[in-house]
């Protein structure tokens, strides 16, 4: 499916759930996701109050259940905006602009408004948090704290400030191709088996991850 085809092209609900969950691989939400958890588990053993002292692994189930509730959330909003579209969509083509139009169609201007500063709320509380991380390892793993924190944060903001300007699908447009869909699978398999690791002492690493590179290759080439 191409970003101009109409959403009422799809061939039904399958068709549709399997092309948007790989094309949810082009956000690249787990490498944000990777960075929060380390920065997640350095304050729950620090400064976390009464979860000082905890193990590594208890505190990695403390965060796995904070994160399925986070989760489930999420996915209810998103589940929303599923039932939205399925209503309000036809005619409308698959785009980062999608869910503009959506609430624009459905709420009118003044709704939208709304919509729109939650959104942007969200957006810029992900962006400063997630700022704050990565400047944090740069400085420290890449930089080996040679600069300091604020130089390393400033040339991460300006680094982002091109990027930011052009839009969500060209973004997209950037992230799609076999570095994504090969890669991003393979990164997948990693974490889940550093998970099960931390959690049941699961070791082994190098034949999941083997298994899903030849299977996405696969996928992604002999399809």
């Amino acid at each position: 499916m191409t970003a101009q085809e109409p959403v009422c092209s799809l061939y039904g609900p399958l068709q549709a759930f399997k092309t948007n969950f790989i094309r949810g691989y082009e956000t690249l939400d787990l490498l944000g996701g990777i960075f929060f958890s380390s920065i997640v588990i350095h304050i729950l053993k620090n400064t976390g109050g009464g979860l000082v002292g905890y193990s590594r692994n208890k505190l990695a189930l403390i965060g796995l259940k904070a994160g399925i509730l986070g989760v489930s959330l999420l996915a209810l909003v998103y589940i929303g905006m599923s039932w939205l579209s399925m209503y309000h969509g036809h005619g409308l083509t698959m785009s980062g602009d999608l869910f503009r139009i959506l609430s624009i169609k459905v709420l009118g201007a003044h709704g939208a408004l709304i919509i729109g500063t939650a959104v942007l709320m969200a957006c810029l509380s992900t962006s400063i948090a997630l700022s704050a991380v990565v400047s944090e390892y740069f400085q420290v793993i890449v930089f080996n704290k040679k600069i300091g924190y604020v130089s390393t944060l400033i040339m991460l903001l300006l680094a982002c400030i091109p990027l930011s300007t052009v839009g969500l699908d060209y973004v997209l447009e950037l992230t799609s191709g076999p570095i994504t869909y090969i890669g991003y699978p393979v990164i997948i398999t990693i974490t889940f088996c550093n998970i099960a690791y931390k959690l049941f002492d699961f070791k082994p690493i190098q034949i999941p991850v083997f298994l899903t590179f030849f299977a996405v290759c696969a996928s992604y080439f002999w399809q």
